[in-house]
């Protein structure tokens, strides 16, 4: 049996991307004009749970949460997997504008 252990670069971008999709949400929460509160509502989230995540503080929501606030804000959140040219994947967050 092994255990996996994660790396500090393996961390980071996990909390990269945490990052990039809390940018999101509040990219969405400003295009929708909604308060905290009413945003919290949408997403299933209290208000004081939205207001640190817009500060940067979402060390204790899951990526699974964070994808998961964005559809319930009207968003559609797609994960694509293909092979890496570079040998070691990477993880990213990108938009497509409709």
């Amino acid at each position: 049996m092994t255990i996996d252990t994660v790396t500090a670069e393996e961390a980071l971008a996990g909390q990269r991307m945490k990052s990039q999709l809390a940018a999101r949400i509040g990219d969405a929460i400003r295009r929708l004009k909604l308060t905290q509160g009413a945003a919290g509502e949408l997403m299933g989230v209290s208000q004081a749970k939205v207001s640190g995540m817009l500060r940067g503080d979402y060390r204790r929501i899951s990526e699974v949460k964070l994808m998961e606030c964005l559809t319930r804000l009207g968003y559609d959140v797609e994960i694509s997997v293909r092979p890496s040219e570079a040998g070691v994947g990477q993880v990213q967050v990108s938009e497509r504008n409709p």
